[in-house]
């Protein structure tokens, strides 16, 4: 590292010769301060005066203080050695060795916790002396265990001081070598300087609370305890009042090194915060050359250099952007040239698709129409409410095809002796689906009303022959494989009996809110696989007052929704049947429409939905 200019060359040199000065200074001051508080201590918390009853303490004292205090200058001189070496190199202009301003960085960081360490270990050292001094040389008509006593008093009050002195030493030489930190660290990273202690600012907070909160507390108490003694001897007003006089000057000793750390720790706090909102006020204005000095080794420090590194890579954006403009601004040229060419060929494609558009416009109205018409045509199919009222009073017959026609479909034929009702859900749904419905419509009409069958088995048999048949999916050569399941009951209310058949699709009885459900074969109906001679069982069930019987495609069942989103289950459905069944049938068909909306949400419909209900 070089320094060219003059005068930042000697604002470098001055600085740095400034703090040395200062930290002598500051050893002296603080020593004092060490010294006041060893005073009271042995003025006020040890009455007995411990250290009188030595002889030649004062000179002892004296000439202890004298010969640590030379050897805690000799390890300054030696510690700052590099330091003054790099002073006097940037006074004569000359280059600082890497390896020298390592070690002076290092220093230089470590500056506070060497001196507060010397001045702990020199007051320390006094107190193992004068301890063990007085130990040796205390009045041999005292025991061994009150001659210790003394001497852990002396010991105690003069490492006390010693704590709060090299505290002071620590913060104050913090904030004293914060104003070279640039000289050392131009770039505003020190933090990383391999071998620098680092005291976080927790830490820091706990030993400025210790010494300005509990040791003055501890204080207090070692101090009413002594005079609590005392009044067993002397005058309890005389020892109140000399009680009052010395907690006051307790207090105000107590406020002074509030007072004195507090502005110490605050200061340390408030300035790189204080630089930082600096800092940020320029980037704002635009300014992204400004950069943050990290001036303590916690942190606050870490923090003012991970703001640096933000500011850093705020100017490599901002780089990058430039160059991306840059490069943009010249693409823009080139393209605008591009664009004219393709402007004309775009206007054309867009007449072309405009007449696209119409066509198909056009005839997705025709679609749209066709489908319109063919929902009327699949809905005619249906049998008429009216008279499914008047044939079927307590009942309700839920059709909802996923799109304008659907694959599924309901069918009733009334006759003398009873009442054909069938559930069939067909292949598919859509336009597919609608062709298979009009098959399966059209061979129920014929076998039910020309043929007269009214068993469900024989009517699941011959419709799987039609539908078979009629879709030519009994020959090898067939391109289709469709078909249908389908649920047919045949109620005799003369006979109180409901005849039951399934081809896949179940039957579910309710009574008294108890569930029977009765299963169709597993044999669906008009398939390639559809076997011809398959005879499907019937199931006869003895009908009486309350009971309610339904028929439902799996459209209901297989519906995805609810907070996972998942089908809604043959569970859940029949849960629902069994909860509103009691209730009037057109009472629950809106609940079931309203459950089933509830459960697929914005979710689409999976499937058509049909439901067939009915009771007595």
């Amino acid at each position: 590292m070089s320094i060219r200019k003059n005068s930042e060359r000697d604002v470098w040199a001055s600085d740095n010769s400034a703090l040395i000065r200062n930290i002598a200074l500051l050893e002296v001051g603080a020593n004092i301060v060490g010294a006041c508080v060893c005073s009271s201590y042995f003025l006020i918390f040890d009455p007995e005066h411990s250290l009188s009853q030595v002889e030649n303490i004062i000179f002892i004292a004296v000439l202890m203080t004298a010969a640590l205090m030379t050897l805690s200058t000799i390890l300054h001189l030696l510690w700052e050695k590099q330091l003054l070496q790099i002073v006097r190199l940037v006074r004569n202009d000359l280059e600082i060795p890497s390896e020298l301003l390592k070690t002076g960085r290092r220093k230089i960081l470590n500056l506070p916790f060497f001196s507060s360490l010397i001045c702990v270990v020199t007051w320390t050292t006094g107190a193992v002396i004068m301890s063990a001094y007085q130990f040796v040389k205390c009045d041999d008509t005292l025991v061994a265990v009150e001659k210790l006593f003394l001497s852990s008093k002396i010991f105690i009050g003069i490492v006390i001081s010693g704590s709060i002195t090299g505290a002071i030493i620590f913060f104050s030489l913090e904030i004293i070598s914060r104003k070279v930190w640039p000289h050392f660290f131009p770039e505003g990273r020190g933090l990383r300087t391999v071998g620098a202690y680092r005291l976080k600012l927790r830490f820091k907070t706990l030993l400025i609370f210790f010494l300005t909160s509990i040791l003055p507390i501890i204080g207090m108490a070692v101090l009413s305890y002594n005079k609590a003694k005392m009044m067993l001897i002397m005058d309890p007003g005389e020892v109140i009042q000399g009680l009052f006089y010395l907690t006051c000057f307790m207090l105000a000793d107590s406020l002074i090194l509030v007072i004195i750390f507090s502005h110490i720790f605050c200061t340390g706090i408030v300035n790189p915060i204080t630089d930082m909102e600096q800092a940020m006020a320029e980037i704002e204005k635009g300014n992204l050359s400004v950069s943050v000095m990290a001036s303590s080794n916690d942190e606050l420090g870490s923090l003012a250099q991970n703001f640096n590194m933000m500011i850093e890579g705020l100017r490599d954006r901002e780089h990058l952007r430039e160059q991306y403009n840059r490069r943009l601004r010249e693409y823009n040229l080139h393209l605008e040239d591009r664009v004219s060419e393709r402007t004309s060929e775009l206007q054309a494609a867009n007449l072309k698709l405009a007449e696209t558009n119409t066509i198909l416009d056009d005839s997705n109205k025709n679609i749209m129409a066709s489908l319109r018409y063919a929902k009327l045509i699949q809905r005619s199919l249906l049998p008429n409410t009216e008279t499914l009222k008047s044939d079927i009073p307590d009942s309700f017959f839920l059709w909802i095809p996923r799109e304008l026609v659907g694959g599924d479909i309901y069918f009733t034929e009334k006759f003398e002796d009873g009442t054909i009702i069938a559930v069939i859900d067909c292949t598919g749904h859509g336009v597919p689906g609608a062709f298979m419905t009009m098959i399966a419509c059209s061979g129920m009409m014929r076998i039910v009303r020309d043929e007269g069958c009214h068993d469900p088995a024989d009517i699941l048999k011959l419709l799987n022959s039609m539908v078979k048949t009629t879709l030519g999916q009994n020959t090898g050569h067939a391109l289709s494989d469709d078909g249908l399941d389908a649920a047919v009951c045949f109620v005799k209310p003369q006979d109180k009996a409901l005849v039951f058949a399934g081809a896949k699709l179940p039957l579910i009885c309710i009574r008294n809110k108890e569930t029977d459900i009765i299963r169709g074969d597993r044999q669906s109906i008009g398939y390639k696989r559809s076997d011809l001679n398959f005879n499907y069982t019937e199931h006869t069930v003895r009908i009486e007052k309350g009971m309610s019987f339904y028929m439902a495609s799996d459209g209901f069942a297989d519906q995805l929704g609810g907070k996972e989103n998942r089908r809604m289950g043959t569970r859940h459905f029949k849960n629902l049947l069994v909860k509103n069944s009691h209730l009037p049938f057109e009472k629950q068909q809106e609940l079931l429409i309203q459950a089933f909306n509830e459960y697929k949400g914005d979710n689409e419909r999976q499937d058509d939905v049909t439901v067939a209900g009915f009771g007595f």
